[in-house]
C-alpha cells in the first residue's frame, strides 16, 4: 500500500511538470498614451475640468482575453494574451490622457469622477468595435457626443470609424494599435471639445452670464 502511494505521488508530480513546462504563462497587455511630445498643447479646449466616460462595450469584448475577428467573423480568444485591466477603464483612461496631453490648460478626468471634479463638457459614447482582425488591422468603431453639462444640452454626435494595421500573430503589436486609434479618436474629441467650449462661451457672453456657467 505505501509502494502504491509513492508511485502515485511520483505519477502526480511528473504529470504536474510536464503539464507546467508544456502551457505558456499568459501575457498582460495596457492601453497607453500615443500623444507625441510635438503634439502636447496642440489643442485649445477653453473649460478647466473635461469629463471622458463612460463609453459602453459590447459584451464580447468585456472579457480578460485578446479578441481577434477572422475573416468569417469569428472571434478567437486568446487565452495566453491577456489585458491587464478592463478594456472599458483602460479606454476611458487612456482617452482622458490623451485629451490633457493635447490641451494641458484642461484637465480631463476619467469617468466616474470625485465631486470635487466638475466638468463643464462631457465626452461620452458607445464601442461597437474595437479589436483586430486576422488581415492585419485595427479597427474602433463608435457613436460618441459632447454634453455641456452647464446647461444640459448634447453638442455634437458623430459615427467614426479608425484603422491602424498591425501584426495580428503578434499581441504587443495589437495592443500598440489599439492605442494608436484611440489616440486618433482622441485628436479629433479635443478638437470638438474644443468648438463646443467656444460654442457655449460665445452663447454666455450673449447672454450676458459666465463662461462655465458656475459661481462660487
Amino acid at each position: 500500500m505505501k509502494r502504491t502511494r509513492i508511485l502515485g505521488l511520483m505519477l502526480t508530480t511528473m504529470l504536474v511538470g510536464c503539464f507546467s513546462h508544456s502551457t505558456p504563462p499568459s501575457r498582460f497587455y495596457t492601453l497607453t498614451p500615443e500623444i507625441g511630445p510635438g503634439e502636447v498643447g496642440t489643442a485649445e479646449i477653453g473649460v478647466p475640468i473635461v469629463g471622458v466616460g463612460p463609453f459602453e462595450f459590447p459584451r464580447y469584448l468585456m472579457r480578460p482575453q485578446m479578441v481577434v475577428r477572422t475573416e468569417d467573423n469569428r472571434l478567437i480568444l486568446n487565452e495566453f494574451a491577456r489585458w491587464g485591466d478592463d478594456l472599458d477603464i483602460q479606454f476611458v483612461r487612456i482617452a482622458a490622457q490623451n485629451v490633457s496631453l493635447l490641451s494641458p490648460a484642461s484637465t480631463a478626468v476619467p469617468f466616474p469622477w470625485r465631486r470635487h471634479f466638475e466638468p463643464d463638457l462631457r465626452l461620452v459614447g458607445n464601442v461597437n468595435r474595437f479589436e483586430a482582425d486576422s488581415a492585419g488591422s485595427v479597427r474602433l468603431e463608435l457613436q460618441w457626443a459632447i454634453v455641456n453639462l452647464v446647461t444640459g444640452e448634447t453638442e455634437s454626435v458623430h459615427d467614426s470609424t479608425y484603422r491602424a494595421d498591425t501584426d495580428a500573430s503578434d499581441p504587443a503589436a495589437i495592443a500598440a494599435a489599439m492605442s494608436e486609434v484611440l489616440a486618433d479618436f482622441s485628436r479629433e474629441a479635443a478638437r470638438d471639445l474644443g468648438e463646443a467650449a467656444g460654442r457655449a462661451a460665445s452663447a454666455s457672453r450673449d447672454g450676458g452670464g459666465s463662461a462655465s456657467g458656475r459661481t462660487d
